[in-house]
């Protein structure tokens, strides 16, 4: 009798264990669609890359960054002569049939949400044009494709202080990209970001259709990598290079609870759980709110060495 009761209450306890894994890691094992593209399961999109197409940087390159920067102050100076307005040109792109119109509503409200995204940093954002062209061969272009880079090249305008934000459908599934700031110098055309239409608030892509696909990827273009930058790998140097972002071993998805832990007894990187709603992870869109102290006062030194 006793060890019937044992086993039932054991049963109980593995089938809430099972019900709690699956209400806080979400879709994990369910079919995914986003668009024209199907997927086993959320996680199987995440580890696609398709979250983001951003270049990763070499570490000899990630070397040559930190050498440039240990020349910039690391100070409150930046800040004194209050927030840099960052000017943006917005590049709707458009197919024949007439997708991927945006109007002045969903252009507007995208730029709000980056404003709100960057409200404690350094930096704000106004919209200086807008422009719209309607070419079928650009609107689903590859990354890093030719096409690509003859709709930056033609289109992209304004210096290395200027954000060029480029809106099409990628026949990939990959919802953006961008570039780093040191990579103006040499190829200033290809400097700014590609997103895809569908991830503006309001679009189609659900739950990446709430605009914090731009947020990530100028998290890029103003110098930071992903909190998950070297996982928990203990050779790494000081993973994604900020000093409050605790090591977290792999992408997060969907919106797992505050105290996931995935690099637990790290000895060289900062200890902590997983920064979960940070934007420079992978999470659904809701559970993205915040950059770090750190992340802010990196962009503000990439910012003086790369784009002053």
């Amino acid at each position: 009798m006793l060890f019937r009761t044992v086993f039932l209450l054991l049963a109980v306890a593995f089938a809430f264990a099972e019900q709690n894994i699956r209400t806080t890691v979400p879709h994990y094992g369910e079919k995914f669609v986003l668009g024209k593209h199907t997927y086993s399961s959320k996680h199987e999109f995440i580890l696609s890359g398709k979250r983001c197409g951003t270049k990763e940087l070499s570490e000899v390159e990630m070397d040559e960054i930190e050498y440039d920067l240990a020349s910039v102050p690391d100070s409150d100076e930046f800040a004194k002569g209050g927030k840099v307005r960052i000017p943006v040109y917005f590049h709707v792109i458009k197919n024949t049939n007439g997708d991927g119109d945006l109007s002045e509503t969903d252009i507007a409200n995208q730029i709000e949400v980056m404003n709100t995204a960057f409200k404690k940093t350094n930096f704000k954002f106004w919209l200086k044009d807008v422009d719209v062209t309607v070419n079928d061969d650009w609107f689903s272009l590859p990354i890093q494709s030719q096409e690509e880079k003859d709709m930056k090249s033609t289109l992209r305008r304004g210096g290395k202080k200027a954000l060029n934000i480029y809106t099409v459908e990628n026949d990939q599934g990959i919802l953006g990209w961008a570039t780093f700031p040191p990579a103006y110098k040499n190829k200033p055309d290809e400097d700014g970001v590609v997103i895809d239409v569908n991830t503006l608030p309001g679009g189609n892509f659900a739950p990446y259709n709430e605009g914090i696909t731009l947020v990530h990827e100028v998290g890029h273009w103003m110098g930071l990598y992903h909190t998950f930058q070297n996982g928990c790998n203990k050779a790494a140097r000081k993973g994604d290079k900020v000093g409050d972002t605790p090591a977290v071993a792999s992408p997060n998805f969907g919106c797992p609870p505050d105290d996931t832990d995935s690099c637990p007894g790290n000895k060289r990187q900062l200890k902590g759980n997983d920064l979960v709603h940070n934007y420079m992870d992978y999470g659904d869109d809701s559970c993205l709110t915040s950059f770090t102290y750190g992340q802010n006062k990196r962009m503000d030194r990439m910012w003086q060495k790369y784009r002053m």
